[in-house]
């Protein structure tokens, strides 16, 4: 998929033109005005005799980079209908001439460069909106007749906004934008975890950064043998209240089930083990550790039994696991 952006005529008569074209399933661009600025035509032309053979006006027509707009490709239309507005829409039809009446200027008729466009994929926005990343809000910026934008996936986010209606940001503030962009890199910490810490090595790891947490008392790495655990790799007492009025804080006791696996967790062992750990150890609370990514499936489960037992059972699963180890570990590491 390529996008392209096309500066439009910021004059009235025009921009409603090439609005109201979208809106009907096809796309215009300028610099048509000769009967005969066909690109197919003028392409053959060029092959044949060669460009010096152009005249002046055949060579301002010339705008071949719409030869290379193929079905499936995007194109966005800048300052339309009005200033810092835009208007997208997924090309359907490769390109055609097609002369128009509606566009009268001194040199002729003009905007007869056309597309065929998807209707429902006509959406206009805001250019510094709250979908618009900062960095393709920076592309969508005058840079000449046209220019390509390399920002797909931003772009894409940008038209699932659009389709869903709903802004990828609350605020519209680039902190958002920055959040979404860090998740990648989150849920790459986590998978270099699982590798550099199978087994009883992510446990002691997950341990200590219990130890750094606020509030906690006592971390107990729970066991070295199979069935040996009751469930709980790690067992971890901390306080809860107001620490300034001790008769009103109390201890509780979470335990933790960690599994260092890959790809998306499926697996429902941990929710039998969380089980028996809370059973057998009168646990307050449970948690389920995993470098994979959560799964509805698991997290059904885990609801289930939530309810089940009365007690709260968290997930933290997969990017949140990346998130856990920079905030504690972070300056061990670096």
């Amino acid at each position: 998929m390529s996008i392209y952006a096309l500066k439009a005529n910021p004059d009235d008569k025009w921009l409603k033109a090439i609005y109201n074209s979208l809106l009907n399933g096809e796309a215009r661009y300028g610099w048509s005005y000769l009967p005969t600025a066909d690109l197919q035509i003028l392409s053959k032309k060029i092959k044949e005799d060669g460009w010096n053979l152009l005249n002046e006006d055949e060579k301002k027509c010339w705008q071949p980079f719409l030869l290379d707009i193929k079905e499936g490709d995007y194109i966005v239309f800048i300052n339309t209908p009005q200033l810092g507005q835009c208007t997208l829409a997924k090309v359907n039809k490769p390109y055609y001439f097609k002369m128009h009446d509606d566009l009268k200027y001194d040199w002729g008729f003009d905007a007869n460069h056309c597309l065929g466009v998807d209707i429902k994929t006509v959406k206009t926005f805001d250019r510094n909106g709250k979908s618009v990343h900062p960095t393709l809000s920076r592309r969508l910026k005058l840079q000449g007749r046209y220019w390509q934008i390399y920002a797909e996936k931003e772009f894409n986010d940008l038209v699932i906004s659009l389709e869903s209606d709903q802004p990828i940001t609350q605020e519209g503030e680039n902190l958002e934008f920055l959040k979404n962009d860090l998740q990648p890199i989150w849920e790459n910490i986590s998978s270099q975890v699982h590798k550099t810490h199978p087994g009883k090595d992510l446990e002691k790891l997950i341990s200590k950064i219990f130890t750094k947490m606020p509030n906690v008392l006592t971390v107990k790495e729970n066991g070295s043998g199979w069935r040996t655990d009751h469930g709980a790799d790690i067992i971890v007492s901390f306080s809860e209240g107001l620490s300034d009025f001790l008769t009103l804080e109390t201890q509780k006791t979470l335990v933790v089930q960690v599994k260092s696996y890959t790809g998306e967790h499926w697996s429902l062992e941990a929710v039998k083990n969380i089980e028996t750990a809370i059973l057998e150890y009168n646990a307050d609370c449970g948690l389920i550790l995993t470098t994979a990514k959560s799964t509805s499936t698991l997290e059904t489960e885990v609801q289930k039994l939530s309810e089940k037992l009365q007690k709260p059972i968290a997930i933290c699963a997969g990017a949140d696991v990346g998130k856990l180890v920079a905030k504690y570990m972070l300056t061990e590491i670096i």
